[in-house]
């Protein structure tokens, strides 16, 4: 076999990229393993039914709710990491290679499996999981913070009855679009186009209209969503520090807890922007 392969790079899902390796697999598992504990715990806060804690609840559920969709993510990149370490121990079962004569100069074809696969599918409805819902989950959580903390009493805040029907509609959203996307790109399986994107197992072909159309809805959402969040987020600081101004005569105590307050608050803001981006 290696007589007839001029290029090893062709028999791996990454293409022995090192770098990309190594964010794969980092990611991968920083990100599963984080979601996942933020999950467990937000489970338990959730449960913890008192009256005292019922905004408590209600964040918990958010929360709990945005990990879910970012470990989808987390599942996707630990996949492709897996299918491009067994495409570099055994080749032969994502790429069928037909042999150039020896001593001729050709041009190697590879008959892609991987990207028929149902592993490659299911990777690729995760990824489209892990891209449709944050973003949006993002902003609900920055709405539900800015209501509590800005407009405390304001009677628009969010219940958990209110959480569960807008989290539906945006699951509802999420998987349609990742069930079509999958469905499309089974139907324009091309088993000789082995480029880096396809291996990744999202979308098929940014030459699809379907693709295009679906990449333009998803990124303007993002954008949007990613965009009002940091807007609420400052808002809710901008009150924070103007709320710890009208108190500069009370006790030390009060205005550290203040303080306290604000230093969660940014660095939740960077936590949020910096993981779902």
């Amino acid at each position: 076999m290696d007589g007839q392969i001029r290029d090893k790079r062709y028999l791996s899902v990454l293409n022995d990229n090192i770098i990309a390796i190594i964010l794969y697999w980092s990611f991968g598992f920083i990100g599963t393993i984080a979601n996942g504990y933020v999950i467990y715990f937000m489970i338990k806060t959730y449960q913890s039914n008192t009256n005292r804690r019922y905004m408590r609840k209600i964040h918990a559920f958010l929360i709990c709710n945005l990990a879910i969709a970012d470990i989808c993510g987390g599942f996707y990149l630990l996949i492709i990491a897996s299918a491009d370490l067994h495409s570099r121990i055994q080749p032969e079962h994502f790429f069928q290679i037909t042999p150039c004569l020896s001593n001729m100069t050709c041009t190697i074809n590879l008959r892609n499996r991987w990207t028929s696969s149902i592993v490659c599918s299911i990777a690729r409805f995760l990824a489209c999981i892990a891209l449709e819902l944050p973003a949006v989950l993002t902003l609900l959580v920055a709405i539900d913070r800015y209501l509590c903390i800005v407009k405390p009493h304001n009677i628009s805040q969010i219940s958990i009855n209110k959480a569960k029907v807008v989290i539906g509609v945006f699951y509802i959203y999420a998987l349609s679009v990742a069930l079509l996307v999958v469905i499309r790109a089974q139907s324009l399986f091309n088993p000789y186009d082995a480029e880096n994107f396809v291996l990744l197992c999202f979308y098929s072909s940014f030459k699809d209209e379907l693709f295009v159309i679906f990449t333009y809805i998803t990124f303007t959402i993002f954008i949007l969503s990613y965009v009002c969040s940091m807007v609420l987020y400052g808002l809710v600081i901008a009150s924070v520090r103007n709320s710890r101004r009208q108190f500069t005569n009370t006790t030390n105590l009060t205005s550290n807890l203040r303080v306290n307050s604000e230093k969660r608050i940014c660095l939740l803001t960077s936590i949020l922007a910096l993981t779902n981006l």
